[in-house]
């Protein structure tokens, strides 16, 4: 918690006492970081060791991504720098995706039943413990590097509209 006040000191999201995303945390603690080690006089990281790079770089990656034209087949290779992988998760790579789906419809016929007794009383029923999908990190990666059709392309090649593979 005292990490978290020091981090958060000044910020209006971090500063209180509520729930933020870790993503944006990781964020602003390099930028806080990266900041303080300026405000030091180091451009070169933590104790001014001119062989130590910045803290934030060393968080810092660089990602590429293809993008091929389907019309001419020419491709073009952007790279972009980031710190945090973006993965999308598959749900329905889930382990568990039958145990999922059997809660899910527990919980709608409960819920179905909830309104048809229109009581406002509390029931005295036992709520069961919420089951959430356990989704393989492999999954997640192997969708990140999945090809992905990009719709209403602009071929700089031809001149015309249509797709192009990601």
């Amino acid at each position: 918690r005292m990490f978290k006040a020091l981090v958060g000191r000044g910020h209006p999201e971090f500063s209180s006492g509520r729930q933020q995303d870790a993503a944006e945390f990781l964020q602003h603690l390099l930028e806080v970081v990266g900041r303080a080690e300026r405000q030091g006089g180091s451009s070169r990281g933590l104790g001014g060791d001119p062989n130590l790079l910045p803290t934030p770089s060393l968080f810092t990656f660089a990602c590429e991504d293809k993008l091929q034209c389907s019309q001419s087949g020419m491709v073009k290779y952007m790279t972009r720098k980031e710190n945090m992988l973006q993965l999308s998760i598959p749900l329905d790579a889930a382990s568990n995706k039958d145990e999922v789906e059997a809660y899910q419809d527990r919980q709608q016929k409960r819920q179905k039943l909830k309104d048809e007794a229109k009581s406002d009383a509390k029931s005295n029923e036992d709520e069961e413990e919420e089951i959430l999908p356990l989704v393989p990190l492999a999954a997640c990666l192997e969708k990140l590097a999945a090809p992905e059709v990009v719709e209403d392309f602009l071929s700089s090649a031809t001149g015309a509209r249509g797709t192009a593979t990601k």
